[in-house]
């Protein structure tokens, strides 16, 4: 989860307002997530944005809060959700630990 105000903006702005998220989903009997043509009641269609945006959370009984950890934890959320590519990245960008690990594993081989 961000951990200040300026990450929490930070995380809110990766957003692309897709409206994507804000479609019902159903799973299949084959396990395949979904989406539906039904929007959620608070989903301008025309503009994509959220109608009580500010207030989501407590109107809105199917809105979720999207964190870091619910992102990487869930298979619902669209691919091209900027969230979604947001984790792809974070997972693919090896740490500076990883790094320097691999390295001095490779230079103990030689």
């Amino acid at each position: 989860m961000p951990e200040n105000e300026t990450d929490l903006k930070q995380w809110e702005q990766l957003c692309q307002q897709c409206g994507l998220y804000c479609f019902e989903k159903t799973r299949l009997p084959n396990g395949r997530i979904m989406t539906t043509r039904i929007p959620c009641r608070f989903l301008d269609l025309h503009t994509r944005q959220c109608r009580v945006y500010e207030h989501r959370f407590e109107v809105g009984e199917e809105c979720q809060k999207l964190t870091p950890q619910l992102v990487a934890d869930v298979d619902w959320l669209p691919e091209e959700c900027a969230y979604v590519q947001w984790h792809k990245q974070q997972c693919a960008v090896p740490s500076f630990e990883q790094t320097d690990t691999a390295h001095r594993k490779s230079r103990k081989k030689r």
